[in-house]
């Protein structure tokens, strides 16, 4: 039988194959702009998620660790979020004035707006930039070691070096 260590570093092993694979796919599959290589991206960041929940419930004595470096993540998040918020107008008309006339000249009057002119593509947005978020977090309480840090730099070493191989291929 495993016992918590056992289990803690095997979910560690699974979760750095799976974002070390992420860093190789998302600059061949261009960035992942296409909406398939973003699924990918957003299940394998769940996947990732997941087992970190696991990892987190084994380990009953781990803490998470805090850092400010969440604090501009966070901010972007919610900054993303609020642009989806249906504004009065006169709100949207004080906060980004030239965004409330043109919707005012093209859509007619409205009564309420969000502050993006695409909402539908903001929302994918979203969702890219909180599979990255995850993926952020999970690093930061995954990599708490000298060598782990070190093997995620190196695979950042290869995946640049082969792209750049192929680019100038």
């Amino acid at each position: 039988m495993l016992n918590q260590n056992s289990h803690n570093s095997f979910i560690d092993k699974i979760i750095e194959g799976l974002l070390y694979s992420l860093l190789a796919f998302m600059p061949l599959a261009f960035g992942t702009v296409e909406a398939w290589s973003q699924q990918v991206l957003i299940i394998v960041s769940g996947v990732i998620g997941i087992l970190f929940l696991i990892k987190v419930y084994l380990d009953k004595g781990s803490s998470l660790v805090l850092s400010f470096a969440y604090i501009p993540v966070i901010l972007f998040v919610l900054l993303v979020m609020f642009q989806l918020l249906r504004l009065p107008a006169s709100v949207a008309g004080v906060l980004s004035p030239n965004t409330a006339s043109i919707k005012q000249e093209l859509l007619g009057d409205l009564s309420r707006m969000p502050l993006t002119f695409y909402p539908d593509a903001t929302v994918i947005q979203l969702r890219l930039v909180l599979a990255i978020a995850l993926l952020f977090f999970v690093v930061l309480n995954v990599f708490t070691t000298v060598e782990k840090i070190k093997r995620l730099l190196l695979a950042i070493i290869i995946v640049g070096a082969g792209v750049s191989f192929i680019v100038i291929a």
